[in-house]
């Protein structure tokens, strides 16, 4: 049944169904500003925006600021993160000493050398016993427990001669006394972070010690060496493996001193540098705000605020959210004024806060991460913002992509410490990609607009700075290179866009460039079953497109949507005129009725064809709506000659609409009339076309074709 019926027998119904979804809606939509407001107010800083105005190289246009109370200056937070830095850096690896360990080393080695004359006394008893093979066999195990390597009859000849003994004892002492001189330690030296070392005999007694003085597990290997230099082969063997089982490091790594030495290094330092007395002069009118001015104009606001008490967490946020609030306004005005279409449809009201708030996310984390650096280089150069204004550009065109540039460039400024720099840059930079992407007809364009970027950032930034410093000396070059990673990562908008399409469900001038391909499996069909249909389509396609441009609407949608209008004529091409050939009608053999309800199936059945072969969304509203709910003319007149006396239902020889809702819409409806009428001219001339064009047009108006 067609709606107009349903329309006749329940209009309250309907009516009342169509309010309700548009009330829905509008809800929907603006629960989604409100939303997007909120999370945005709450990525700005706690501290408020009262310091905004004190930029570093700006000059102070307001009246002389005097001190009305002492108050100490605070550190920036970039100065205080290299102070701790540096204070963490200069604190060496301590070391805990063990007093037991060197005494313990030297009993254990001359206990060694002591046993082996017991042990030669007792097995020279043993040979002349009795009982001399089981002695024997018992002190030789005895042996090899002293020292698993040295031969008994090496052992034994060690044992007997008392100079060797003597010789082996005043070795191993050396060898002590070096390794135990100053200290040894369990830690490679190479892993050391400074060239010396804390030594401590209690955790309260230190003593820094040049690393290279200090002996570690590495070189006791060559202090041991050294020591049984000279020795006899066994002797040497003897000692060297005794020596290396009994001696320890004496001073042991502390993680525990570690962390205290941390904490106490960190809690000495002071946030405070100087202070301001009563009376004195923060800043001049008409001074040069230098970092040093900056952070006494800083100090004096957290001072005045903390003692008068005026600032409330509560009515902080809540001014932060007013300020967000008029910017999300602004949008919401922009796009109903000018952009219906977008205001319209949630999912790209949706797609348009996604960028707001994902932009001031990301200056959100670079702030923060500006305020742990040590670096003087200002990260919030970083932040792709210019990745939002071309992405919305791809998506929707260009003018809301300029003005969502402007819009996130404010955030930003509400965000970052150098607010007008980051605007004024952005807003340059971000404006001048855009530019390039107007028309888009070849993706390489993305890649124009890249460079476009690199070069509005750079002739910006160096611009303002010159400006602002009156020098090139002055000016840090190295924020350059920043503008460079800036756009390589802008540079991830490409592949960004179709993971874009697929979460909110809208279409961007990439895909629409893919679909102008004329291989489309779909166009392919339409050439070879319908080619007098596809003909008409390219025409349609270069007239739609040429208006579209003339008027500033989105030439390249209506191209791609003009293409695809008529691919429902492939299941009966021979009932539409341009494929008709040699004269044959089968239209002829036809009753009026259903001749029309053919014609008028060929919307749905390209609605069918595109949903199978996944043509954006957008692209099926204008096969829906590019008949609007005209009617079918020629067989509605033919029918009412026929059937004089017959009350005519009009409704069966309108087509089911929509009518069209763009002006991208409107215009495909026209072209398309419009090159169909122009095929019934006998005469062909400018003023003829001139005369059917405004006809076609005049004839829809009436109709009321383009009333949404």
């Amino acid at each position: 049944m067609h709606i107009e019926t349903l329309l006749e027998r329940r209009p309250s119904w309907l009516t009342r169904t169509a309010e309700w979804a548009q009330e829905r809606r509008t809800r929907v939509r603006w629960m989604l500003l409100i939303v997007a407001t909120i999370l945005i107010a709450a990525l700005l800083p706690s501290s408020g925006l009262e310091t905004l105005d004190a930029e570093v190289g700006r000059v102070w246009q307001k009246e002389d600021r005097i001190a009305e109370f002492d108050f100490p200056i605070v550190k920036s937070a970039a100065e205080q993160a290299r102070e701790r830095t540096k204070a963490l850096a200069e604190i060496p690896d301590p070391f805990l000493a063990a007093d037991a360990v060197p005494r313990e080393a030297r009993a254990s080695v001359m206990n060694f050398i002591d046993r082996l004359d017991e042990f030669c006394a007792t097995y020279v008893e043993a040979a002349a016993s009795s009982r001399a093979e089981a002695a024997r066999a018992q002190l030789e195990a005895q042996g090899r427990s002293l020292s698993p390597t040295v031969e008994l009859p090496q052992m034994l000849a060690l044992a007997a001669d008392r100079s060797r003994r003597l010789t082996l004892a005043r070795r191993a002492a050396q060898v002590i006394e070096q390794a135990y001189h100053v200290a040894f330690i369990d830690q490679p030296r190479q892993r050391l972070r400074l060239p010396y070392v804390s030594l401590r005999l209690t955790p309260a007694q230190e003593l820094l010690t040049d690393a290279t003085q200090v002996v570690d597990v590495e070189s006791i290997k060559r202090v041991i060496a050294s020591g049984v230099e000279g020795l006899p082969a066994d002797d040497a063997q003897l000692l060297r493996q005794l020596l290396t089982t009994q001696l320890r490091p004496n001073y042991r790594y502390s993680v525990e001193l570690l962390a205290s030495d941390r904490a106490a290094a960190l809690a000495a330092l002071s946030p405070h540098r100087g202070v301001v007395s009563q009376g004195q002069t923060i800043v001049r009118s008409g001074q040069r705000i230098s970092p040093e001015v900056q952070e006494a104009i800083r100090s004096y606001v957290i001072e005045r605020n903390r003692r008068e008490g005026i600032r409330s967490p509560l009515l902080l946020f809540a001014g932060q959210v007013a300020v967000v609030g008029l910017l999300i306004m602004l949008t919401a005005i922009f796009l109903r004024n000018n952009r219906r279409e977008i205001w319209n449809r949630n999912r790209k009201v949706a797609l348009l806060l996604f960028t707001f708030v994902l932009m001031a996310a990301l200056n959100a984390i670079v702030m923060v991460f500006i305020r742990n650096t040590q670096f003087g280089l200002s990260f919030s150069f970083l932040v792709p913002m210019s990745m939002a204004a071309i992405m919305l550009t791809v998506f929707f065109d260009d003018r809301v992509g300029f003005f969502a540039n402007i819009i996130i460039s404010l955030l930003a400024g509400l965000i970052l410490y150098n607010s007008f720099e980051s605007f004024f840059i952005q807003v340059v930079a971000g404006s001048v990609a855009v530019s390039g992407l107007t028309i888009l007809r070849r993706r390489s364009q993305i890649f124009t607009a890249a460079l476009a970027l690199l070069l509005g950032y750079w002739g910006a930034y160096l611009a303002y700075n010159l400006a602002l410093r009156g020098s090139f000396i002055e000016i840090s070059y190295g924020n350059l290179v920043l503008f460079a990673l800036n756009v390589l990562i802008t540079l991830v908008t490409y592949p960004l866009i179709y993971l874009i399409e697929k979460i909110f469900g809208v279409t961007s001038d990439l895909t629409y460039l893919e679909l102008l391909d004329t291989d489309h499996p779909l166009l392919k069909e339409l050439s070879l079953k319908a080619p007098g249909t596809y003909q008409h389509s390219m025409q349609v396609a270069n007239i739609a497109e040429h208006v579209a441009t003339q008027i500033g609407a989105n030439a390249l949608q209506v191209r791609v949507a003009a293409l695809f209008h008529d691919v429902g004529k492939i299941y009966q091409p021979d009932f539409f005129i341009e494929n008709q050939q040699d004269g044959y009608n089968p239209h002829r053999r036809l009753d009026s009725h259903l001749s029309a309800e053919i014609i008028i199936n060929h919307v749905d059945y390209g609605v069918e064809l595109a949903k199978k072969n996944n043509l954006p969304p957008e692209i099926i509203d204008f096969i829906r709506s590019h008949h609007g709910t005209s009617r079918v003319e020629h067989f509605y007149r033919s029918y009412v000659r026929e059937h004089p006396d017959e009350i005519t239902s009009e409704a069966d020889f309108r087509y089911k609409g929509p009518r069209p809702r763009s002006k991208e819409q409107a215009i495909l409806m026209l072209a398309d009339s419009c090159e169909a009428a122009s095929r019934s001219l006998t005469q062909v001339s400018d003023e003829a076309l001139h005369e059917l064009t405004e006809a076609v047009i005049a004839h829809k108006i009436a109709d009321r074709q383009l009333d949404e």
